[in-house]
């Protein structure tokens, strides 16, 4: 019984392993490279290895349930793990080369509310899953089989020339567990003789979990010579800055428009998943139109890869870096903060019920606007009509004759890419209830691409049709994205995986009331709308502390380090910087006072951890870090009361 457990979790994850290194080997755009060596099959023991240690608990337990001389049930039970742990291997495979987000970190965004509107349909989804299961259970069966005829050999075997078969079935086991240490203890030494160390490192970027661990005495990436100076320049700011933005940086309640009145009303609107190459003649005609009347942000990117992220920068004018501790810690949007101190109303207006998503219920709700309404329905283009009319009453009616900050998130273009039937100009497209998995790219860009575009074409209509009917001479229109979309340019599909430029990217368009068109050429960013709107809204420069962004209307100094994108969890922040076009990668937690450098990162959204700047370069990236962190943290936290 032990060799028959010991030979299935020998042989049948050195299958799966072989797949997956087979499947990432045709994605060159994660790995960098196009053509493979042999040598390169030595990464085949990081998949095993990942598998195996997945595999190890089930293992364990069929080991304990055989020494009760359960055989069948043993067996069975291993079985069982083994499908379980190789669907979940292969799944992880194809949604990794698609999105770049593993499928353990798509665990967190399906346990709030509302998560399963974002999925897609969910009938394709269990499709493609019992697809995948089929699949591996026929080479699961395949493998068994093979398994169970090497025992049976190695059973004749022993009866028919071993002087004593009980010894050689001992003999037989023995290798085996031998056969299964070496596989394991192999993993270190395949790396330490594999030379190349950046495929290497990316290789183990691939993985769901982190096992540069398994490589010991293997320095995987070596950040030392820049991230060093780094730190020694960084670490007093940082002692003295992380404490106060992991408390939550407050808004800046000082801040009023000018006593000069009646001020117009401000509208945002935001489209999902909007790329900045929407904004085209031939996709949203009607808007690229409206360019000429606008001031028109040409290298405009959202700050963030996903919504939650996105609306966060617009409404706080900040980095999304400190999103977490500012929502824990209860903080407004500064957008409420100084529209509603300054007389106005305000609402958010959306197309799709996603209360509770992401923490976005602790800044989207009625005790810091006035109206939030949202609208649920899988129709998502008529939902977006019904956005669209109330935030056409609200501008229209000016309830309480107050002026109007309104918000309006428009959704159609989210995946899988919604519109009336009308505007389905471009074929062949993908069925509205396509899935990320299956996916071919040959067969499947295309189809996808013309979805996606169609969606946009519903929204241009909309959106133009609806600016049509409202006075433009008393309102400042902002037209944007909450973030891109990547579309296989970049090697993904979707968006919240890649820091590429087709993720970060969106257009923006502000028009209306006191608005002279101009192009805007040089990069600007979300966190730059609010406080331009403001000085829109009041007829001149609106100063904000605790806050990234910059009036666009006025010759403020921009940093010479721009804050591309940036996550954020609680206790651990990312931040994507750029200074003369080199994008470096930096992570920060709240209990270390220190950069840690992930890397440089290209436009398609590759991280490199081997290509880092000069040490004397260092004291350009820590100038930058401090500016922004300076600029989040100008006003501190009230301290808590002392308890009585």
């Amino acid at each position: 019984m032990l060799r028959t457990l010991l030979l299935l979790a020998l042989v049948l994850p050195l299958i799966g392993a072989f797949a997956e290194w087979q499947d990432f080997r045709r994605s060159d755009v994660l790995l960098g490279r196009k053509d493979w060596d042999r040598g390169e099959v030595s990464l085949v023991w990081l998949f095993y290895f990942k598998t195996q240690l997945v595999l190890l608990p089930g293992l364990l337990l069929a080991l304990g349930v055989a020494a009760r001389r359960w055989a069948n049930a043993a067996q069975a039970l291993l079985l069982l793990w083994l499908m379980a742990v190789l669907t979940w291997a292969a799944i992880e495979v194809q949604v990794y080369t698609r999105t770049h987000v593993h499928v353990m970190d798509y665990a967190r965004f399906m346990v709030g509310p509302h998560a399963l509107q974002w999925a897609g349909d969910l009938r394709m989804m269990s499709y493609s899953i019992s697809k995948t299961l089929l699949w591996h259970g026929q080479w699961l069966l395949i493998g068994t089989l093979a398994v169970v005829a090497v025992l049976r050999f190695a059973d004749w075997w022993g009866r028919r020339f071993a002087q004593d078969a009980r010894r050689a079935s001992r003999r037989f086991t023995a290798a085996c567990a031998v056969l299964y240490a070496a596989a394991l203890l192999g993993v270190a030494p395949a790396q330490y003789f594999y030379r190349d160390r950046i495929s290497l490192q990316r290789t183990h970027a691939l993985l769901p979990f982190n096992l540069t661990w398994s490589a010991p005495g293997l320095e995987l990436v070596d950040t030392g010579k820049f991230a060093k100076p780094l730190n020694r320049l960084l670490e007093p700011h940082l002692r003295r800055t992380l404490p106060a933005l992991d408390a939550g940086a407050p808004p800046d309640r000082d801040t009023r428009l000018p006593a000069a009145a009646p001020w117009p009303n401000v509208l945002l609107i935001v489209m999902e998943s909007l790329r900045a190459d929407s904004l085209s003649p031939d996709i949203m005609p009607q808007l690229h139109a409206l360019a000429s009347r606008s001031i028109h942000l040409r290298q405009h990117r959202s700050g963030a890869r996903m919504t939650h992220l996105g609306l966060y920068s617009l409404l706080y004018a900040r980095t999304p870096s400190f999103y977490a501790p500012t929502l824990l810690a209860d903080v407004p949007p500064q957008a409420c903060v100084t529209f509603a101190g300054s007389g106005y109303r305000t609402a958010y207006v959306a197309a799709a019920e996603h209360e509770g998503w992401l923490g976005m219920d602790r800044y989207l709700n009625r005790r810091f606007f006035d109206e939030v309404t949202m609208f649920a329905s899988a129709d998502w283009p008529a939902m977006d009509a019904r956005a669209l009319a109330r935030a056409k009453d609200l501008l229209r009616d000016r309830p309480d004759g107050k002026p109007q900050f309104v918000m309006t998130f428009l959704v159609s273009t989210h995946f899988p890419y919604l519109y009336p039937p009308q505007f389905e100009t471009r074929s062949p497209v993908s069925d509205k209830g396509w899935h990320l998995v299956p996916f071919e790219q040959g067969r499947d860009v295309a189809p996808i691409v013309n979805r996606y575009r169609n969606a946009c074409s519903h929204l241009d209509h909309a959106v133009a049709e609806f600016l049509a009917g409202i006075d433009l001479t008393n309102t400042v229109v902002a037209i944007t994205g909450d973030h891109g979309e990547s579309l296989w340019d970049d090697g993904a599909l979707a968006h919240g995986g890649r820091w590429s430029d087709a993720q970060m990217r969106v257009p923006c368009l502000i028009l209306g009331a006191g608005v002279e068109p101009r192009v805007v050429d040089g990069p600007t960013n979300h966190m730059d709308l609010l406080p331009t709107l403001l000085h829109l809204a009041g007829g001149q420069h609106v100063p904000l502390r605790n806050a990234n962004g910059v009036d666009l209307l006025t010759r403020q100094p921009r940093s010479p380090c721009e804050v591309l994108s940036s996550e954020s969890e609680e206790g651990y922040y990312e931040m994507l910087l750029m200074i003369g076009g080199r994008r470096m990668l930096f992570e920060f937690r709240s209990n270390r006072p220190e950069a840690l450098v992930r890397g440089t990162v290209d436009a398609r959204g590759r991280i490199d951890a081997f290509d880092l700047p000069p040490p004397e370069e260092a004291n350009l990236w820590a100038d930058g870090i401090r500016h922004h962190l300076d600029r989040l943290s100008e006003l501190r936290a009230p301290s808590p009361s002392p308890s009585p």
